[in-house]
């Protein structure tokens, strides 16, 4: 063996010997050149290089083995016979180690040179070759020369329908559309000879039967000695772009249509900047008959063309510039105004799969009627008193009209390019930015701020701002409102006083009520008992005077009162089921006999379909319209008849619209006073000499409930011929199963009067009855309810004031409380307070019943609040006491 290594004929004689060892040969000459190399060599080369056709021999030392280049120096500079060494080295991300020794010859230099890689490494990189294998959307296909499949992957098992198993051993002749096979043989015979297949179309056939276009690409595989011992191929499905490739003819002649007769001049130039071509719209806006025609044919030399536009187009980018031209001489920036037109030019460059520049496309817009506008717009913003400005999104004023100097006293120049923040005045600050905040979410919004003149005073500005995404830009107009907020400030101050007023007209209507309602209740209370005993004739007449003006009376109150609510807005409607038909039929028995009194004919009519079934609506202020509008018949009639009707008509739908008429043969109404009607305090006849009376009230209060319906009201008339008054409401329907079971909860009073003998008076004791404690500090209405309560059978306890009423009410047992709100030294309320303090602690609970002649809006909840169970108002409707108390004493 010694002697196989003396001299370089010897290595050669063995060459073929010391490949088949498997051990890397390599023999280096005098020059440091590859002189000869064995296979394992060539194949430790491929490997290394990835390269089947690497060039080895002949080369140089330190090029073809760099990787080793420090132990070769070192052999070399000690000039030693041998040198031995180990070396690690990642080559392409895979690591190498390398066991070697030079041996030094007579002629030349022996390398004897063993290698393997890392196993983790190699594992990794065949794992990271098979995943990437598995997950590509390309079928890759490995077989032999003879075509029989030994590698078979996802994409292939998607495209073609076979698995692994039912493929890999089979010949790709089956997929072969014609199943002949010749056009695979064919591609077989051309890869034997080492040439590789590149995009190259086929027609296939899957296992479905169905045929697929692929594009492919076969690739020889070699071994060491670089022998091709089977293919691999890559496919890839392009059935979809086939079909559409039918289809690219057509799209291709819609592009030229669209290119030819588009409204959009377009011109075609060259990567060199050539015109090539240029369509009808931009021949006509440049008045030539072909782009021959145009004088300036190259982009890149044209004058009207900036250099920064060129040089944009040149780095690739898209650009956008104003051309400014004159038609009738070909030349640019010319001050002839008449001559000159203005184009929107779009430039851009149109790239290649490499990016390279293949063509420049402009597009072309005649814009010479905007340019006029701007002009216009811009002569209006500088003539107009407001403020326009645009800004960006930091607030920075970009433009701004000359009207700034006029209102805050700044010239253009110190306000452009501005944050707006150092004009804002500061206790605005919040406000502004809350309002930029909102105009960001919304895209528009008007809002109003103070900004700082020159002189150091401050304006205030009402802004009207809106945002343009594209042009990342906020437009604003800007108007001195600062007369105006001087107003506003008067106002508010005057509604300040007003809203004042207000509160001490309620609080004067709420005393005149409670002080009229108080003697009113006792002269018709007293009046009332009066009518219960034996009277004469006369007697009888007079008393009954004295009821009808006290009733009289209280219903002027009452129109006060609802006019006091309706104003405050805090008149509400109590919606509860009931029935349309027994409604009227109850206004019109009462109203019957007093149009009989008057020789009247009284009629009425019901469209029968508002008699089935209940309504939902507020029958109260249903009967108080009918009542006032009846009234009012009566009043102004004096011979014929009063007709009543309702009728359904037409409504939205789950409603119920109902237009009711009230007609008469009265005295009518004068054309020139019908506007008039429906006025608050205002009537037809006001002179002193009137016949009717009246506060005027009436019809006003009526359009009110009216709206409040949903409906409206209005009139007919004609003087010495009658009137006929009509209205519309609208109602919510009940079914008859619901009406059923809302019948069954509404308590039905039962008025049992306990015969009682004993004599009425302060104090009186019925053992066998309820007692109730009366706190009033009025007289007349301690004997008024005494008498009442005595007549239904009750004990009953009195007390004047607040302190009174808590003293007998501890000393006693009491099961309900008629408490009077206004009463001297403790008033109902704060002794109610008392009251549920101390039955707090012992757990029970007493109904205490407010009975006050307070009766404005919110004065029954604000009892209510405070402790107290009910409300009765003053005048007392005694049926209506006796109601209360049966509800919570039985």
């Amino acid at each position: 063996m010694e002697n196989l290594f003396k001299s370089s004929e010897n290595i050669y004689k063995c060459l073929h010997f010391l490949s088949n060892i498997g051990v890397p040969f390599i023999l280096i000459d005098t020059n440091n050149q590859v002189k000869a190399v064995t296979p394992p060599a060539v194949e430790m080369f491929t490997s290394i290089y990835m390269d089947e056709s690497l060039s080895i021999v002949g080369r140089k030392v330190n090029d073809i083995l760099w990787f080793i280049e420090d132990n070769f120096n070192h052999f070399q500079k000690h000039s030693i016979s041998n040198y031995a060494f180990q070396n690690e080295i990642k080559i392409k991300n895979i690591k190498w180690k390398f066991n070697g020794e030079f041996i030094r010859t007579k002629d030349d230099i022996i390398l004897l040179l063993n290698y393997h890689l890392e196993k983790d490494e190699y594992i990794k990189k065949a794992l990271l070759l098979t995943a990437i294998e598995d997950s590509s959307e390309n079928a890759i296909i490995g077989q032999d020369v003879d075509g029989v499949v030994i590698s078979w992957n996802r994409a292939a098992e998607k495209i073609y329908g076979y698995t692994q198993s039912e493929i890999i051993g089979k010949n790709l002749s089956i997929l072969d559309n014609d199943r002949s096979g010749k056009n695979i043989r064919e591609m077989l015979d051309t890869l034997k000879s080492g040439e590789e297949i590149k995009n190259y179309e086929v027609k296939r056939l899957c296992k479905n039967g169905e045929e697929i276009f692929l594009s492919v690409n076969v690739s020889p595989l070699r071994n060491y000695k670089g022998e091709v011992i089977g293919s691999c191929t890559i496919s890839r499905d392009i059935t979809e772009n086939k079909m559409l490739t039918e289809k690219l003819y057509d799209s291709e002649k819609r592009f030229r249509n669209i290119y030819e007769q588009s409204p959009i001049g377009i011109e075609i130039f060259d990567s060199n900047g050539n015109t090539l071509s240029a369509n009808k719209s931009f021949c006509n806006m440049f008045k030539i008959n072909t782009i021959s025609d145009f004088k300036y044919d190259n982009f890149f030399e044209s004058p009207y063309i900036p250099n920064r536009i060129k040089d944009k187009v040149k780095s690739k980018k898209i650009s956008r510039l104003v051309c400014r031209y004159n038609l009738k001489s070909n030349k640019t920036y010319l001050d002839s105004e008449n001559e000159i037109c203005y184009f929107d030019m779009l430039i851009t460059p149109i790239l290649n799969e490499y990016g390279d520049i293949t063509s420049i496309l402009a597009q072309v817009q005649d814009i010479t009627k905007v340019k006029t506008i701007e002009k216009m717009v811009g002569n209006f913003t500088s003539l107009s008193d407001d403020i326009f400005c645009i800004l960006d999104f930091k607030g920075n004023f970009l433009e701004v009209s000359a009207a700034v100097e006029k209102i805050l006293g700044w010239s253009k120049e110190e306000f452009s390019h501005k944050n707006f923040a150092n004009f804002l005045h500061i206790d605005d600050f919040d406000a502004t930015f809350n309002a930029i905040n909102s105009l960001l979410e919304t895209g528009r919004i008007t809002y109003r701020n103070r900004y700082t003149c020159k002189d150091g005073n401050y304006k205030w500005i009402e802004w009207s701002s809106f945002i343009v995404k594209e042009d990342k830009v906020v437009y604003s107009i800007g108007r001195d409102i600062t007369k105006r907020m001087e107003n506003e400030e008067e106002l508010r101050k005057a509604k300040i006083a007003a809203e004042e007023a207000s509160i001490a007209k309620s609080r004067f209507l709420a005393n005149m009520s409670h002080e009229i309602r108080t003697p009113i209740n006792g002269i018709m209370g007293m009046t009332e008992l009066s009518l219960m005993t034996d009277l004469t004739e006369e007697q009888t007449e007079y008393l009954n005077v004295v009821k009808t003006s006290s009733q009289h009376l209280l219903d002027i109150i009452n129109d006060v009162l609802d006019i006091s609510k309706i104003e405050s807005g805090k008149f509400k409607l109590d919606l509860v089921p009931f029935n349309l038909e027994e409604t009227i039929n109850k206004l019109v028995k009462n109203f019957s006999i007093l149009a009989n009194k008057k020789y009247l004919e009284f009629i009425y009519f019901v469209e029968p379909t508002l008699t089935k079934g209940s309504l939902i609506g507020d029958p109260l202020r249903l009967n108080q319209i009918l009542m006032n509008l009846l009234t009012n018949a009566l009043k102004f009639t004096d011979r014929g008849s009063i007709i009543v009707c309702a009728k359904h008509i037409p409504s939205p739908t789950g409603k119920v619209k109902v237009q009711f008429s009230v007609s008469d043969t009265g005295i009518g109404i004068p054309d020139d006073k019908m506007d008039r009607l429906f006025k608050t305090f205002s009537q037809v006849d006001d002179s002193y000499t009137k016949k009717y009376g009246g506060t005027g009230l009436g019809l006003a209060i009526c359009k009110h409930l009216v709206g409040m319906m949903n409906g409206d009201i209005w009139v007919n008339s004609k003087e010495d011929h009658g009137s006929c008054f009509y209205f519309t409401a609208e109602f919510l329907p009940v079914d008859d199963s619901k009406q059923a079971s809302c019948s069954k909860n509404i308590d039905t009073p039962a008025h049992i009067f306990n015969q009682s003998e004993n004599t009425p008076g302060l104090g009186s004791k019925n053992v066998y009855s309820k007692t109730i404690l009366i706190a009033d500090d009025n007289e007349v209405n301690q004997r008024f309810i005494s008498t009442l309560l005595y007549k239904k059978g009750y004990n009953y306890l009195i007390a004047s004031d607040g302190n009174e009423a808590i003293k007998l009410f501890n000393e006693n047992k009491v099961d309900l409380i008629l408490m009077d709100i206004q009463m001297p030294k403790l008033n109902g309320v704060n002794a109610t307070r008392v009251i549920r303090d101390s039955e707090d602690l012992l757990k029970k609970h007493t109904p205490i019943i407010a009975m006050t002649a307070y009766a404005m809006s919110g004065d029954k909840e604000k009892f209510i609040s405070v402790g107290m169970d009910d409300y009765l108002a003053k005048p007392i409707d005694f049926q209506y006491l006796y109601d209360i108390l049966d509800k919570y004493l039985n």
